[in-house]
């Protein structure tokens, strides 16, 4: 994802324009739609990175980005 430069004002257009619609089976027919959901706290560290993901009610998205000093 583009970050900080401008550059991700495409990506947000699109993601803007998109819509939503029902889930559909093969022939058409409406269908549950599934989708994960975090049940317990979800930590991953990789070097200096990192995610969690935590249960909610609803999808929150926060992030941080520490750029080294040029």
């Amino acid at each position: 994802v583009p970050l900080l430069d401008g550059s991700a004002r495409r990506w947000v257009d699109a993601v803007e324009e998109a819509t939503l619609c029902d889930a559909v089976d093969d022939y058409g027919r409406c269908i549950e739609k599934l989708a994960p959901f975090v049940v317990e706290p979800v930590h991953i560290l990789y070097g200096d990175s990192f995610i969690a993901a935590y249960p909610s009610e609803k999808i929150h998205i926060t992030y941080g980005i520490n750029f080294p000093q040029a």
